[in-house]
């Protein structure tokens, strides 16, 4: 009797082991179904930050590259700038040289001005002097011309006067001291007019 209950006992112990057993097996099995999803879905994270590595690595090289491309765009722009910069010096310099210069030839133009309306302004008033005289000289040969054509005229009629008073023949008329003096002065009056129109 106390044999069958240890064996009763036994059977529950072992059946009660077995099922326990059985529920650490299902539980294992849970636990490595779960372990095998969970390590699934983390290669899958893995595999998606390597991916996700990969791209930034790859923006990364692409960036360097630009960042070169750019460096040395900048680096040609900056020689550009340079150049423009010297250029634009050189020109500054050649338009100060060249307004320089302007200045002086626009001065000298001037000055030459000047020298030329001082000359014009001498030459005319030489002129008006020349001028001057010359009217001078005219009035005063035009008074010179009358006074010897009335001298003339005067002679004229003293001439025509004797040769109606006296009706000699012409060693008679030639003798006369009158006509003498007259001949004189009509030689002397000949020869003021040759003097004055040489």
């Amino acid at each position: 009797m106390w044999c069958v209950e240890v064996s009763d006992g036994l059977k529950g112990e072992i059946a009660a082991a077995i099922v326990e057993r059985d529920d650490a097996k299902q539980m294992l099995e849970n636990v490595r179904r779960q372990h095998k999803e969970e390590s699934r879905h983390d290669q899958q994270e893995m595999n998606l930050l390597r991916s996700e590595i990969d791209e930034l690595r790859r923006r990364l090289s692409v960036s360097e590259s630009g960042e070169k491309d750019l460096k040395e765009q900048m680096l040609n722009l900056t020689q550009y700038v340079g150049t423009l910069e010297k250029e634009a010096f050189e020109s500054k310099r050649a338009r100060d040289q060249m307004d320089s210069q302007l200045r002086s030839v626009n001065q000298k133009c001037k000055d030459k001005l000047d020298s030329m309306k001082v000359a014009m302004n001498q030459q005319k008033h030489k002129f008006e002097l020349v001028s001057k005289d010359m009217d001078d000289l005219m009035c005063s040969q035009s008074a010179l011309i009358g006074k010897l054509k009335n001298e003339c005229k005067f002679l004229l009629d003293q001439l025509q006067t004797l040769s109606f008073k006296y009706q000699f023949n012409d060693k008679t008329v030639f003798s006369l001291p009158s006509f003498f003096s007259l001949r004189q002065k009509a030689k002397r009056l000949f020869k003021t007019i040759v003097n004055f129109l040489a």
